[in-house]
């Protein structure tokens, strides 16, 4: 069964009870329901007849109904308890899986230094390859930026929020600052290689080598 089905369920149960709930715990007792009231006595409607009025003691009244209506007023009442319950266990059970794989998904990701590192090295490899000013070079830079925006910066830019608590404000401001001067140029160098011109692509990745190396500089101080 499904954790949506078992919702379902756990709420059906909580609306059955309720009805039943509602149902018995309303219903008059024998007395009660052949009371006169005083409403008939003031319209006269029974003023040919004479008037037997028995007044019911509130205990007995309580003891008459529950001698009535105890088994199933009780069972709504369970049903209300169990449902309610399950659907909060459920709802508990589903939080704390969403906290989990935040908690998993934040752990697959990697920590800032690495992330820079691993972005120094691709960056180091794209120079290496740009220095044998080949322009045939230039299809094999695109595609191992490809890789780089994918594995690498993507996955350091949606974990921002995450190294801003871990850095504090001012050292991310300053790291992210360089960061974002090597990324505007990493781009820049793809662009260089759809268009064929083999020196910006070469200029952009020597700047971008030199803006990631600084962020990380940084967070090697710390």
């Amino acid at each position: 069964m499904s954790q949506a089905q078992s919702k379902l369920i756990a709420n059906l149960l909580v609306v059955i009870g309720v009805g039943l709930c509602a149902t018995f715990g309303a219903q008059l007792t024998p007395k009660t329901l052949h009371a006169v009231t005083i409403e008939q006595i003031k319209t006269k409607k029974l003023s040919n007849a004479t008037l037997k009025v028995e007044i019911e003691a509130p205990f007995e009244r309580v003891k008459t109904w529950w001698s009535l209506s105890a088994l199933p007023f009780s069972g709504g009442l369970l049903l209300i308890l169990f449902g309610s319950g399950w659907a909060r266990r459920l709802q508990h059970a589903e939080l704390n899986g969403d906290i989990e794989a935040t908690h998993a998904d934040s752990s697959a990701n990697l920590n800032s230094k690495e992330s820079l590192q691993l972005m120094m090295q691709t960056l180091q490899e794209l120079k290496t390859l740009l220095a044998e000013n080949d322009p045939g070079k230039l299809e094999a830079v695109k595609q191992k930026i490809e890789r780089l925006q994918v594995d690498t910066i993507d996955p350091f830019v949606e974990s921002r929020e995450q190294f801003k608590m871990k850095l504090g404000i001012n050292l991310f401001v300053d790291v992210f600052g360089h960061f974002s001067q090597g990324e505007r140029r990493i781009n820049r160098a793809w662009a260089a290689c759809v268009d064929q011109h083999f020196i910006e692509a070469k200029n952009s990745i020597d700047i971008a080598l030199k803006s990631v190396d600084s962020a990380l500089s940084l967070l090697s101080e710390t």
